[in-house]
């Protein structure tokens, strides 16, 4: 399977799991000084070859995801291929709730340990240095209000990340209301 094929499976898995909707949501690779990432408005369940763009490292595209700035600084901080960004709705519930979340469940502890989150802002070359700063400590993080962004050397490992962590959300939510 080929890099692109690999993203567009990682794109209807993360629909799959609900992790986004509609347009929502990004993915991107990161290969030989070029940045490989969905374009703005791309459905992540229903992608498509053309559905990515090939931009350079420091390039810029005006099809890509307004998100390039986040991908690429978060490429320039650490040493990682593929980054992709949800926007679960118990992450995001979560979010508001705790400035880092600490899983309860222990599958959530092992695969995750604590996720820092992020204030949301809408100076994106703040949020990017911000998100870049805190996925270094632990290879996801969450933007209040919007969802999370995970890295790894393959598509399926940030994935992995992403869907413990709305399922360990879910279960803190839960947890919460149950005991409440």
């Amino acid at each position: 399977m080929n890099l692109v094929q690999q993203l567009i499976c990682c794109g209807k898995e993360m629909v799959r799991y609900s992790l986004v909707a509609g347009a929502s949501g990004n993915i991107s690779a990161h290969r030989d000084q070029k940045i490989i990432i969905t374009r703005k408005g791309a459905f992540l369940g229903s992608l498509s070859p053309e559905d990515f763009v090939k931009v350079d490292f420091h390039g810029s595209d005006p099809r890509a995801s307004r998100d390039l700035v986040i991908h690429r600084t978060i490429y320039e901080t650490i040493d990682t291929k593929f980054i992709l960004h949800s926007h679960g709705i118990k992450t995001i519930v979560v979010s508001f709730l705790v400035d880092t979340f600490e899983p309860i469940d222990l599958e959530g502890r092992y695969v995750l340990g604590a996720v820092p989150v992020v204030e949301g802002e809408y100076d994106v070359e703040r949020l990017s240095k911000n998100i870049a700063e805190k996925i270094s400590e632990s290879e996801v993080v969450v933007v209040k209000g919007h969802g999370a962004y995970a890295c790894g050397d393959d598509p399926l490992e940030a994935l992995a990340r992403l869907v413990t962590l709305d399922q360990s959300c879910k279960i803190f939510y839960d947890y919460m209301i149950l005991t409440k």
